[in-house]
């Protein structure tokens, strides 16, 4: 909404801000000047909050994060085995998790290839699994293995595959709002690639949507915004 010109009606924020409902009529043109106007400096601070974690949260990331060009990291994640030498240090000289994950997929732990996912801890994604399941299947690789094999996987399967495997309350660092680090997603498609399905998730589960209600099976996932970018 277009904030009212402010210079016509003068008039202090922080006492606009502590009105009460009743100086905020919708009714008279008044009251929906001063609605207007108090709208339009909640979004102006909800902005600079936005800019000042930006802010914050860049600062903390290494400059040769931001320096490796989006090439490199898709060709990491569509080309890794024709990777240079170089390239492969470029990656690593990242000195975190997303660098090592499309530098050196095959050496990470399970913890940390499900980090490098986005996922829960292994044994967080494993309970689950078996909820929903019905304690049928007990990991990520058999889940997958049914859909590959050709099982139609439930609705509340594929929102819980598609949602990273979380479950019922979010996490703190999926309410929290954070950069979206460089490569982060790039890294999270090869692990998976590698570890699973060739194409990633989705494509996985192509199959299983045919049919479905989108809308359900998004409300049955809980995907959110990645962590903050010291988790990884």
């Amino acid at each position: 909404m277009a904030e009212p010109n402010s210079g016509a009606h003068p008039e202090d924020e922080d006492e606009l801000l502590s009105s009460g409902e009743s100086d905020l009529d919708p009714t008279t043109e008044e009251g929906r000047r001063r609605m207007d106007r108090r709208e339009a400096i909640h979004m102006r601070a909800m902005e600079r909050q936005i800019q000042k974690r930006f802010a914050e949260a860049r600062s903390k990331i290494p400059a040769v994060v931001f320096e490796i060009p989006e090439s490199l990291y898709l060709k990491a994640t569509t080309m890794h085995d024709k990777l240079t030498d170089a390239e492969r240090a470029l990656l690593r000289s990242r000195g975190d998790l997303v660098g090592r994950a499309l530098a050196d997929p095959d050496t990470l732990t399970e913890e940390e290839a499900y980090r490098a996912m986005l996922w829960p801890a292994p044994d967080v994604v494993c309970a689950n699994i078996k909820r929903v399941t019905g304690g049928r299947v007990g990991s990520p690789a058999e889940l997958f293995a049914e859909a590959r094999a050709g099982r139609i996987l439930t609705v509340n399967e594929c929102g819980l595959a598609l949602g990273n495997f979380f479950a019922g309350e979010q996490p703190e660092w999926m309410r929290q709002l954070d950069v979206t680090l460089p490569g982060m997603h790039f890294a999270s498609m090869l692990v998976f690639e590698r570890r699973f399905y060739p194409g990633g998730v989705a494509t996985l589960l192509v199959p299983s949507m045919v049919g479905k209600d989108r809308m359900a099976v998004t409300m049955a996932s809980v995907q959110r915004l990645g962590p903050p970018t010291d988790a990884l």
